[in-house]
Order: C-alpha cells, then structure tokens, then sequence
C-alpha cells in the first residue's frame, strides 16, 4: 500500500498535465526513431505503426491516442507493444 500511495504522491505533485506531456514528447521521438530506422531499410524489413493517431479513422478528432504504442515487422511477423 505504501508503494501506491507513493507513486500517487508523484502523480499528484508533478501534475497530470505535466506527465502527460511528457508521454507524448517521449512517443513523438520513439516515432521519430522509427521512422529514422524505416528510411534505412529495405520494404518488408520496415515497421508499421498499429497505434492509430490523433484524427484518424480509429481516433475522433480531438481525442489524443493514449500512452500505449504498437509497430509490427511485416515480413520477420515481429510486434512490439510498449506503453
């Protein structure tokens, strides 16, 4: 119980705003580095994003993606989740 009440006085001090800036500038540069990686490899060895972004299909307008992030390897069938 200690562990969960130190880990919401975290949250309560940084501020949920903050934390989920944060979130998002650290997913931003995890896509950036992907997209780094895919530039150098050939089709079929390049990752696909399964996350949907913000205005998508899957996404209504306005509604940010949660924290949570998902690209596959289409030909080696290589998935990687990571929140």
């Amino acid at each position: 119980m200690a562990a969960c009440k130190a880990a919401l006085d975290v949250i309560t001090e940084a501020g949920f705003e903050k934390m989920r800036k944060k979130s998002a500038l650290l997913l931003s540069y995890l896509e950036f580095l992907v997209n780094e990686i895919n530039a150098s490899q050939p089709e079929g060895k390049k990752f696909e994003f399964l996350t949907p972004k913000e205005a998508s299909v899957y996404v209504p307008k306005g509604i940010q993606p949660g924290c949570q992030f998902s690209i596959a390897q289409e030909e080696e069938k290589n998935y990687l989740m990571l929140w």
